[in-house]
């Protein structure tokens, strides 16, 4: 099929396809005209990347899931996202209580501590892929990465 029936059926622009056939993550055929031919496999696997991309996936994260085929890794990357998510929520409630207070030092004293955490914790994800809650569990009193992205409270 041509590119104008992907769009159709993936959602994407032209601009966008072409982008993710730079970067590798599909390689239609090409006609004798210079026309990409884009197979059902091709249009089935822009559909997943579209809707990966609307999740918030990083072109690197889709490659990584689609390469293996599966959602091991996917584990890891929703760890990271729920980190990512815990750290705006905290960095929200700073800017409220600067707002309230006018405590500049307490804030960046509490920026300080949230940067170390966030380094550690960051490197437990990558270091320990696939343990990673259970680890930050142990380090958090019992409380994951996913449980802080739900109850994130400026201690």
């Amino acid at each position: 099929m041509l590119i104008n029936e992907v769009c159709k059926q993936s959602g994407l622009t032209k601009k966008a396809i072409a982008y993710y056939v730079e970067q590798g993550l599909i390689c239609p055929a090409s006609a004798e005209n210079g026309y990409r031919i884009f197979s059902e496999d091709d249009a089935a696997r822009l559909s997943k990347v579209a809707m990966l991309r609307e999740l918030g996936l990083s072109v690197t994260e889709i490659k990584t899931v689609l390469a293996e085929n599966c959602f091991s890794r996917m584990q890891d990357i929703y760890e990271k996202k729920a980190l990512e998510l815990a750290e705006m929520q905290t960095k929200q409630q700073l800017l409220r209580k600067l707002m309230e207070t006018q405590d500049w030092a307490y804030i960046r004293e509490q920026l300080t501590q949230l940067e170390r955490k966030q380094l550690i914790l960051t490197r437990l994800l990558e270091r320990f892929p696939g343990y990673f809650n259970g680890i930050c569990s142990a380090l958090d009193g019992g409380h994951g990465v996913s449980d802080r992205a739900r109850n994130c409270r400026n201690d």
